[in-house]
């Protein structure tokens, strides 16, 4: 039997058709935090934990140096502590000589997406990372997993283990109204070091607020693809919030020339006034 031309392209999409439901699946995420480590010991003075998550070990021999800058208080020179299974945020403050918890604590949360129709190497999106930028804390690095499931084999127990890396950036603690070089930040971490490509996620200070004032809590959606899983990018940011190609503290902002050069005729003109000022007989 002859086919006409028309025929053979109802045949080509209904193939293209059958093979795109073959391969479509359902995937649910299963994300948790998995350990926190930082500079400072999760377990500080009096030995009330800073953590959401129940830590599952804590070391307590660790060695102790002086904090740089005289500061008489003591850190472990690395503190890591497992979180308990299942662990979705962590809070992490830094606390007096007396254990006194500050009133504005730091917050990480990560919430897994909702169930999803996905193709093998689609983007996609597997939840959402949250960050209140609370009172100063030196470094942390969190755990995080991250692990697909499905009934589709190709799609699957795939899988990323990696870290989400707090940093302070404080270029000019003096300045509040710098409040984008004063923001502090994470970025993604693999196993074989920082993901580059995605950038970072920066929220402002509660006390260095842009105008309108969005807050020192933002979140992000965070999207990758499989095989295995690939973290891609971070996307729809929301709150006081904003992506940074960078993952080193943002410099504080310089003039522009023409602005340097405007001050300089400005200063010259001023010293120039005042010399005549200096040479000119005063009047009586």
């Amino acid at each position: 039997m002859v086919s006409t031309p028309l025929q053979r392209l109802a045949l080509i999409v209904l193939a293209t058709s059958a093979s795109a439901s073959v391969h479509a699946a359902e995937v649910s995420i299963i994300g948790s935090l998995t350990s926190f480590q930082s500079a400072l010991s999760p377990t500080y003075a009096d030995g009330n934990g800073l953590l959401d998550g129940v830590a599952l070990r804590i070391d307590a021999n660790l060695p102790r140096v002086k904090y740089l800058g005289g500061d008489p208080l003591f850190y472990p020179q690395s503190h890591t502590v497992a979180l308990s299974q299942g662990t979705t945020a962590v809070r992490f403050e830094y606390t007096d000589l007396v254990g006194t918890a500050v009133e504005n604590p730091n917050r990480i949360s990560f919430t897994a997406a909702a169930p999803a129709q996905v193709n093998p190497g689609e983007t996609f999106k597997v939840g959402t990372l949250s960050y209140t930028n609370g009172y100063w804390y030196p470094f942390a690095r969190i755990g995080l997993s991250i692990t697909t499931s499905s009934l589709d084999a190709a799609l699957n127990n795939h899988s990323f283990a990696g870290s989400i890396v707090v940093a302070v950036s404080s270029p000019d603690p003096y300045n509040p109204a710098d409040y984008i070089a004063n923001a502090d930040y994470f970025y993604l971490q693999g196993a074989s070091g920082p993901l580059t490509d995605m950038g970072s996620v920066r929220v402002y200070e509660s006390a260095n607020q842009p105008p309108g004032n969005p807050g020192n809590t933002g979140s992000v959606d965070l999207y990758a693809r499989i095989g295995s899983l690939i973290p891609t990018s971070f996307e729809n940011p929301s709150g006081g919030v904003f992506l940074s190609q960078s993952l080193e503290p943002i410099t504080s902002a310089v003039p522009e020339p023409v602005t340097i050069a405007m001050l300089l005729a400005g200063l010259a003109l001023v010293g120039s006034a005042a010399a005549r000022r200096k040479h000119c007989p005063s009047q009586t």
